[in-house]
């Protein structure tokens, strides 16, 4: 027998047995009988059953001779098809998820870790050396001995002094380092307290002694830790005037992929200091042990975060401890939080980060967001399994580069396939076809089938699955790019594989060719996929549109179609044709476009309810659409653009 343990669940840990399947029958299906063990034999002769339950549940425990990820979803689409199954999956292994308890000797006084729930976020995530996080305060102690193993050669820098030593200049100078040791003081060293993230800093000094620096020093220190790969930037700094200088310089860390976390100001004030104000940045407020807003917490409706920060002890120079409270300590717990979502899945963009902060935040105060805890109080266990679900969104080209396309004619009763590359493991969710009329054509709408190949010899091999469209009569003269959701397909691939189209009349549309670029991969079939020739005119106009992530059986997107600004037309667009969005208000309003990996390559603000947007200046890809209209942000549809 095998013997699955289920463990007491605290959260979903995603390991999979790709080597056992499980196939669960129709009720009036035996799987005791001699009957099934012929199906299986049928779809694979190395496949042996190792586990009969009969009953309500009716399944049996399929054992595969071959133990990959592809070669199981080569076996469950294929037995999903069988008669009398009902589905098919790899067995998962769920975990029992406890607390980490580090042996730092100071971890029983630090409430607030605890607080977030971060001593079980670790039991998935400690951190990543890949992930750099600037501290962008005082100066801090980088050698001090909690702190040592988290910074590389390249300490970070001093624009206070204009140096390269980013060291406090005496003991005063104590902040930097203590923000420092809550996002990141070495864990399970025996040593001191335990950080939030195993993760490597930037000591970007620019504040001196006293606390006090220039929106110069702040704005090049901003702009220094992004060239050099910061992906989070801590700032608990802040003031009650705004500067220009530091609003670009944020939208300039922003616009570059980097999460800025600031802190909200300690004076008790009913307005968030800057630059925690700025849209760019995530505002963070204090709480106290009790789970009550500080009264020295600044508020405001910017406020987004709130986070431990009252009696947090933490790392000083010169390798000492001490308590301090305030939004500066709170603010550190959120970008300790953040280092680990990205340590756990590097791909997430910063509008992703943000996103499952205020999504999995704890709702404190009155419900909903508030202008004291904002979103809620930082969850680092739910923030992190979110991080996990993540997946981008993207198109994958043929194996021969861009092509350039045009028409052809005489092949429209053949399945075309074009082979595809993964860099890694995908998952296929969709294809995208670009077809055309030519201007003497009288197109019809016409069945057409999509099918998905794996690769055997450098052609298509065993067919592992299909879905019907219907093509529609395209304009003469006119091409579209036809979208296909293949996603319940439930396909993954590390290696080659090819997907085909076919049509069901020699009538217009016709599926584009490029030019005669490598034609030894491009291949069709006259006979349904028995046989499989060379085409030598070009490679047929298919993209594949892929998900990627650490959890790729999961395509969880935040960005989700909005009631704010819905697209007018489709939403495959050629290059240089405008996004046309629909606004149900007549008040200004903010749009924003993004990449897939979250950078903005858009901004405008618009009044009126049709808007069209140009995009001359996108590249091919496919890209999400903000829209803030009447002080509600939501986010937009997505879009593609192909060349």
């Amino acid at each position: 027998m095998l013997n699955l343990i289920l463990c007491a669940v605290l959260a979903l840990g995603n390991f999979v047995d790709y080597k056992h399947i499980v196939v669960a029958f129709e009720e009036n299906v035996d799987v005791i009988s001699s009957e099934v063990d012929a199906k299986i034999v049928a779809v694979s002769k190395d496949a042996k059953i190792i586990e009969r339950y009969p009953g309500a549940l009716n399944f049996i425990v399929v054992e595969l001779a071959d133990s990959s990820e592809l070669a199981a979803n080569q076996f469950i689409q294929a037995v999903k098809s069988v008669e009398g199954v009902k589905y098919a999956e790899p067995v998962m292994l769920y975990h029992k998820l406890g607390k980490y308890t580090p042996n730092d000797p100071y971890w029983n006084y630090q409430w607030g870790p605890r607080y977030i729930h971060a001593d079980t976020a670790w039991g998935l995530e400690l951190g990543s050396d890949d992930v750099i996080v600037a501290v962008i305060d005082e100066g801090v102690q980088y050698d001090h001995p909690d702190l040592a193993s988290r910074f590389g050669p390249l300490r970070g820098y001093d624009f206070v002094d204009n140096d390269s030593d980013p060291m406090p200049v005496s003991e005063l100078e104590d902040h930097g380092t203590h923000v420092a040791g809550i996002i990141a003081a070495e864990i399970d060293n025996s040593i001191g307290i335990a950080g939030l993230a195993q993760v490597k800093l930037y000591a970007v000094r620019v504040l001196d002694e006293s606390g006090t620096g220039t929106t110069v020093q702040i704005a090049n220190g901003i702009q220094w830790a992004v060239d050099a790969g910061a992906r989070i930037l801590n700032m608990s700094l802040g003031g009650p005037t705004p500067s220009l200088l530091v609003l670009n310089a944020c939208n300039y860390a922003w616009s570059h992929g980097a999460v800025i976390i600031a802190a909200a100001g300690n004076d008790g004030a009913d307005s968030i200091d800057y630059p925690a104000r700025y849209d760019s940045v995530i505002a963070v407020t204090a709480i106290e042990p009790d789970g009550s807003i500080a009264t020295y917490s600044n508020h405001g409706p910017e406020a987004e975060i709130a986070a431990p920060g009252t009696d947090i002890i933490s790392t000083i120079p010169f390798s000492q401890y001490a308590y301090m409270s305030g939004t500066s300590m709170a603010t550190p717990h959120v970008s300790g939080v953040a280092a680990l979502m990205v340590s756990i899945n590097p791909a997430l963009t910063n509008y992703q980060i943000r996103n499952i902060l205020r999504s999995t935040a704890v709702d404190h105060g009155i419900p909903g967001p508030d202008q004291y805890y904002g979103y809620g109080v930082v969850d680092a266990l739910a923030a992190v399994e979110a991080a996990m679900s993540q997946t981008v969104t993207d198109t994958l080209r043929n194996d021969n580069g861009i092509p350039q396309y045009h028409n052809y004619g005489g092949w429209a009763l053949y399945y075309k396939a074009a082979r595809f590359v993964p860099p890694s493991e995908l998952r296929l969710v969709g294809v995208l076809m670009l077809y055309g009329s030519r201007a003497s054509d009288t197109p019809v709408e016409q069945p057409c089938t999509v099918k998905v190949w794996s690769e055997f010899s450098g052609r298509p091999g065993a067919l592992l699955g299909s879905v019907s469209f219907t093509l529609p009569a395209i304009n003469p003269g006119a091409d579209e790019w036809i979208y296909v959701d293949l996603s319940e397909l439930d396909l993954s691939f590390d290696s080659p594989f090819w997907i085909s189209t076919n049509q069901s009349t020699t009538s217009a549309p016709f599926l584009r060719q490029d030019n005669v670029q490598n034609p030894n991969f491009n291949k069709y079939s006259a006979d349904n996929g028995a046989t499989w020739n060379s085409d030598n005119y070009g490679n047929y106009m298919i993209r594949a549109v892929v998900a990627y992530g650490p959890s790729i059986s999961e395509d969880f997107d935040v960005l989700e179609p909005s009631g704010y600004g819905k697209l007018l037309r489709r939403s495959v667009l050629r290059k240089g044709e405008p996004l046309r969005l629909a606004i149900p208000f007549d008040s200004k309003t903010k749009i924003e476009i993004f990449d897939i990996t979250g950078r903005c390559v858009y901004k405008a603000d618009v009044v009126g309810r049709s808007v069209g947007i140009p995009t001359n200046h996108l590249k091919s890809g496919i890209y999400f659409v903000r829209v803030e209209t009447s002080g509600r942000p939501q986010l937009g549809q997505k879009f593609v653009i192909l060349e």
